[in-house]
């Protein structure tokens, strides 16, 4: 009973793994067209959400759709990715094997991470058709997924009479409008739940097949068009009845049934288009599909200018390299910036990076005046030299100072300055610069002739061959730098 018992878990414990690993493989494999069955492609009209696991080594798809799924020649099919990790994909494409070619489609990425393409449906007939999109990631990896759409009726269009191109079977509310159909030798074929409409008036050929489980009826045939632009927003909106249904319009009055925004009237198709919110006609960002009237929305373009680095200032457009200029004396700072601009420089920026401090429009190159206070930083470096220069006028010292032991004899010169040594910048000090003549070396008296007075660095007098002389205070000087 024991050893049974053993067996029996140990069966079961190899049918869980069994069935987890089926789960995996089945993961690696999710939509890919080369392993799915073509009955399990999707077709239904849902933007289908997808999961792939851990095992897919390419781009992982998130969202795809075909918008729609239910086409007739000439009508416009949108097709929209979103991928994980989308920085990592070099490319998305859609390829659709046709009646009589391949239809392969290079999809745009936009600003939402959307990969987006449309196109006119050409080449096809009543049958369903498979659209296989691929993403290639920048290692040259791919992934696939698949999808299914068709063309139901092939020779019935929106408005007047038709010719059927092969047999086929409709769903819904459908049929011709303003006009006759001939079934042209095939079966029309009439679901359970379906209603095919004609208008009292005209008829239809039975030189063919009506398969009806579904509904036959003479009446009007309506689509949705809420904003009666002329283009319904799909294809499959519609109702069958005599009285005309409040948003709905006669089908055959319609010119499409693929607009974009069925509340605005003025849009109904999407254009590609490059954005310029500000109209200054320079473009940002990356292509999109944007829902336009006749031609693009304001705001865009239909062809990329640039790259714009301000999109809601029309003044500026493009990267400038330049330096702040905070005191706006003309001279920038030493570190460049990318400056958006317009044709030159925006304010307050310069195409130089000079200035030693940007605090002060008195401190910059090539200043000449000299100054009493530091200019805020501590420093009087004015000019940006790299050194703080005192006026020469004031940058000496007198030579003799006063009378006792300091006299200058007759042929002698006496020189203005500071006691001792010249100040530091911005300091206040005793100037000496004041000439007495003696009537000899005692000091003792004093001649009431000539007293010159020195006032810079540089200016001398020369004591008379008669009279000795000294050098007395004259007052006070500040030292001024730059």
């Amino acid at each position: 009973m024991k050893e049974k018992s053993i067996r029996v878990r140990l069966t079961i414990v190899f049918s869980l793994l069994f069935v987890a690993g089926l789960i995996a493989y089945a993961q690696l494999f999710l939509f890919d067209l080369d392993k799915l069955p073509r009955g399990g492609l999707i077709d239904s009209q849902e933007v289908y959400a997808i999961s792939q696991g851990p095992l897919v080594d390419g781009p992982k798809f998130k969202e795809v759709d075909i918008n729609p799924r239910k086409v007739s020649l000439g009508d416009r099919q949108q097709l929209i990715v979103k991928i994980e990790e989308p920085d990592r994909v070099a490319l998305v494409k859609a390829v659709t094997e046709l009646d009589s070619s391949i239809k392969e489609i290079v999809l745009e990425r936009n600003e939402n991470n959307e990969w987006r393409g449309e196109w006119i449906v050409e080449d096809t007939s009543t049958k369903t058709y498979r659209t296989t999109f691929i993403a290639v990631d920048g290692n040259g990896k791919e992934n696939k997924f698949t999808m299914a759409w068709s063309d139901p009726c092939s020779g019935v269009s929106l408005g007047g009479s038709g010719t059927l191109g092969a047999s086929c079977t409709i769903s819904g509310v459908d049929g011709v409008d303003n006009g006759s159909l001939s079934l042209n030798g095939y079966t029309l074929t009439i679901p359970a739940g379906s209603t095919f409409v004609w208008n009292s008036g005209y008829s239809i050929t039975a030189n063919g097949t009506i398969a009806i489980s579904g509904q036959l009826k003479k009446t009007y045939l309506w689509i949705k068009d809420a904003d009666n632009d002329g283009y319904a927003p799909n294809a499959t909106d519609q109702l069958a009845q005599d009285s005309q249904p409040s948003g709905y319009q006669r089908r055959y009055t319609r010119s499409g049934t693929t607009d974009c925004n069925d509340a605005d009237g003025t849009k109904w198709q999407n254009l590609s288009g490059y954005q310029d919110s500000d109209g200054d006609g320079v473009t940002v960002g990356s292509v999109q599909s944007i829902c336009s009237g006749a031609s693009l929305a304001a705001g865009w373009r239909a062809s990329p200018n640039g790259s714009d680095c301000n999109d809601s200032n029309a003044s500026v457009w493009q990267n400038l390299t330049g330096y702040l200029d905070g005191d706006g004396d003309g001279y920038g700072r030493s570190t460049a910036e990318s400056v958006c601009s317009g044709a030159s420089l925006a304010s307050g920026y310069v195409t130089n990076g000079s200035d030693c401090y940007d605090s002060n429009a008195n401190a910059r190159p090539g200043q000449t005046s000299y100054f009493t206070v530091n200019r805020g930083d501590g420093s009087f470096d004015y000019d940006c030299n790299g050194i703080q220069d005192k006026e020469p006028s004031l940058d000496c010292t007198a030579n003799y100072l006063s009378c006792s032991g300091y006299i200058l004899y007759a042929g002698a010169n006496v020189t203005p300055g500071f006691n001792g040594s010249v100040p530091s910048c911005g300091s206040t000090a005793a100037w000496y610069g004041l000439v007495e003549l003696h009537e000899n070396a005692s000091c003792t008296h004093w001649n009431a002739g000539t007293r010159p007075e020195l006032t810079s660095c540089g200016q001398s007098y020369n004591c008379p061959w008669n009279n000795p002389c000294i050098n007395l205070q004259l007052g006070t000087k500040q030292v001024t730098c730059r």
